[in-house]
């Protein structure tokens, strides 16, 4: 018996079919059990093999189809063909054994040819796909060897031809799942459109084509009005339908070159390329219609979309680059949200409201650093008690340290910040830092009493109350020294929200001033039913004071209406004696302006600086002319 190696398999283990005519049959079966081969399977001719086989597939693989042989285990290692088998059978099974047709074995041809008519043999039926050839009229003393080498190269062959459908089916699955990646990286996954990067991408190849073909290529600038109403109301899948019909029937409209982006929650982008302003403008119009006719049914209530839309057109002249296109239009269709919503507006580097926008952005990004880099600060300007002749308590008026260290007045910033959403975060800013400031002074400072500036945005912000409480607790200040002011036009512009938060305000004992009174058109009426504590004089009012007989008339009017109203009246824009005295003549309890002291920033320092009598002397160099320096002795009256 033959030695094996430990690599192959053994004799008994290998799994032959032989296909020939009854006679070679037995003769090969006799010389295979002889060399130790049991397990063996006898065909007598190509039908009975062929029968065997398809039955063999059809119970270990009944889905697979010809040519499909790798799916199932094959049903030997080797099959040996005898040649005495009709040349039209071996025609037939030769090729279908060597291309695995029918199921990955290995091809052994038997011959009664003598040796040397075998090599001859050997090349013909190996160059059909044979392992090997055997001569019936030779040495059979290697035939042991010669089979188990073949079964081990038939096993290598199979396995290595199933490490390569592994690695071809992963890398077909890599390859599905880059494509699906590839596909996620460049499109919205709520409504299967582009998303913003796709459209950059776009937007960089379209400009380049401006600069080098000469062509035009147009932007609309998308944004849904009121989309987040059904957010809120609805719930986020709601609105996801919403996106998903827009989508739908903004892409009718548009062909398959046209790229479609969702860009944000509630904003889509079409590129035109190639585009002229006719097409534009049409386009545009055939859009805005087809927003316009989508409705949504929700729980109870019935919606109907509507949308801005922003136009640019870039043409060769104009084509600058990619990010200065999409702006344009994203600055149209803020214009046109601002101009009235659910309406068209083309871009125009002319139009006045193109130019506001453009500073805004700019203005934008400083009011971000100045919060970001704590470049606020707070200047406090005194408020004289007429009265007594002193000093009663200090406003917190906000600056911006500008990029030189120069102070930047509100006026330019605060109007940004309304418009641009950042208003709150300046409030809050103001509030934290405001009680930070208190928090510090020195116990023997707890009567004086600070006003700090609230804009209407305040109201809405959820975390102004617990700011406050929190301030308030971890400094141990008394509520009652704090003073919040507010506009008239502030309180008339959320009055509900307005009216709830000072209540709870003021039941925790902060107290509330309503600023630029009189600057609106029913103040009366709001000072009846607003709970504030104090009311200042518009400074419009003040400032000609002394020579004009309607502002005298309506100040006096408004002093007797807040007396009347329990309401204490402080004047702004005292700038001169004279107009003190009319003031004092007229009962207006508090006087603040450059008459009194101008904004300075060192109030920490100046209440640090004690003075003889255990006061302090707040104004110091920032007094206004003709005035004596008062000491803050007294605070705000108990019915103040």
């Amino acid at each position: 018996m033959l030695a094996l190696n430990s690599d192959l398999k053994r004799p008994a283990e290998v799994r032959i079919g032989i296909v020939a005519n009854s006679a070679r049959v037995a003769f090969i079966k006799t010389r295979l059990v002889a060399e130790g081969f049991s397990n063996l399977a006898l065909f007598r001719g190509r039908d009975a093999l062929l029968q065997y086989l398809r039955q063999h597939r059809a119970e270990h693989a009944p889905q697979a189809g010809l040519g499909q042989a790798a799916s199932w285990p094959p049903a030997f290692d080797l099959l040996i063909l005898s040649e005495v088998l009709e040349q039209a059978e071996l025609d037939q099974l030769i090729p279908q054994v060597s291309s695995g047709q029918l199921g990955g074995m290995g091809l052994i041809m038997v011959t009664d040819a003598d040796l040397n008519a075998a090599l001859e043999l050997q090349r013909r039926y190996r160059d059909l796909g044979a392992l090997d050839v055997l001569s019936l009229n030779g040495s059979w003393q290697a035939l042991g060897s010669r089979l188990l080498l073949a079964a081990g190269l038939v096993e290598e062959r199979r396995q290595r031809h199933q490490a390569v459908s592994r690695y071809k089916a992963e890398i077909s699955q890599r390859k599905v799942l880059e494509t699906r990646l590839r596909y996620q990286v460049m499109h919205d996954e709520i409504t299967g459109v582009g998303n913003y990067k796709n459209l950059e991408q776009r937007l960089e190849n379209s400009t380049l084509h401006a600069r080098q073909y000469g062509q035009s290529n147009g932007l609309i600038y998308i944004n849904l009005g009121q989309f987040r109403l059904v957010n809120d109301i609805e719930g986020h899948e709601a609105g996801n339908q919403v996106l998903i019909r827009v989508a739908s029937a903004l892409r009718a409209e548009l062909d398959s070159e046209t790229l479609l982006a969702r860009i944000g929650a509630d904003e889509f982008a079409v590129l035109l390329e190639n585009c002229s302003e006719d097409q534009l403008q049409q386009t545009a119009r055939r859009l805005h219609a087809k927003i316009n006719a989508i409705t949504y049914i929700g729980r109870d209530n019935h919606y109907h979309a509507t949308a801005s839309l922003g136009l640019a057109l870039q043409t060769p002249a104009s084509a600058e680059t990619a990010q200065k296109f999409f702006s344009n239009a994203k600055y149209a269709c803020a214009l046109a949200r601002k101009r009235g919503r659910n309406c068209i507006y083309r871009f125009n580097p002319d139009d006045d409201g193109i130019r506001m926008l453009e500073q805004d952005l700019k203005w934008v990004q400083r009011i971000r650093d100045a919060l970001a880099g704590n470049q606020f600060s707070l200047m406090f300007q005194p408020v004289l008690d007429i009265k007594r002749g002193q000093i009663s308590h200090s406003e917190a008026l906000l600056r911006m340290r500008g990029r030189d260290g120069e102070l930047v007045s509100p006026a330019q910033f605060i109007p940004v910040a309304e418009r641009m959403g950042l208003i709150q975060q300046i409030d809050l800013w103001v509030v934290e830092h405001g009680l930070d400031i208190i928090g510090r002074l020195h116990d023997s400072y707890d009567h004086i009493s600070f006003g700090l500036n609230l804009s209407a945005h305040a109201f809405e912000s959820g975390d102004l109350l617990p700011l406050v409480e929190r301030k308030l607790e971890q400094h141990w200040i008394n509520p009652g020294r704090i003073v919040f002011e507010i506009t008239e036009t502030a309180a008339i512009t959320s009055v509900g929200a307005t009216r709830d938060l000072l209540g709870r305000l003021r039941a925790m004992g902060c107290r509330f001033a309503l600023d630029d009174f009189g600057s609106g058109f029913a103040s009366f009426s709001y000072l009846k039913n607003f709970p504030v504590d104090l009311l200042k004089i518009d400074g419009s009012f003040i400032v000609n004071l002394h020579s004009d007989p309607m502002d005298q008339l309506l100040v006096k009017s408004m002093v007797e209406v807040a007396h009347r109203l329990n309401k204490k009246v402080i004047a702004e824009f005292v700038e001169t004696q004279e107009v003190l005295d009319m003031l004092q003549g007229y009962g207006v309890d508090y006087a603040q302006g450059y008459l009194i002291g101008r904004p300075t920033a060192q109030m920490e320092s100046l209440l640090g600086r004690r003075q003889g009598g255990g006061h302090v002397d707040l104004l110091g160099d920032d007094l206004g002319d003709g005035m004596l320096r008062p000491l803050l002795e007294t605070g705000w009256d108990s019915g103040a």
